[in-house]
């Protein structure tokens, strides 16, 4: 199984595997989008329960904290990736 970590696939030199490199391609960008959406969906859910739901100050910190950890994460993960 391929990983996103190896990065996309590599252009074929000949167009015999014109089509692998398009599904390969493909499956590899729609992972990448999930994986995107996954860390955006757990950051805006820490982002509401810590700044508008939550009257404590300290859980807003922590939490708000926790979401610019994970944003980060997946900043050096897409450029680790690309």
């Amino acid at each position: 199984m391929d990983s996103l970590l190896d990065g996309p696939p590599e252009i074929p030199q000949g167009l015999d595997k014109i089509l692998y490199y398009k599904l390969s391609s493909k499956k590899y960008f729609n992972n990448l989008k999930s994986l995107t959406w996954i860390f955006l969906e757990i950051m805006g859910t820490l982002l509401v329960l810590g700044i508008i739901w939550i009257n404590i100050e300290w859980v807003k910190v922590v939490v708000t904290t926790v979401a610019i950890i994970l944003a980060l994460i997946l900043v050096f993960i897409l450029l680790y990736i690309f």
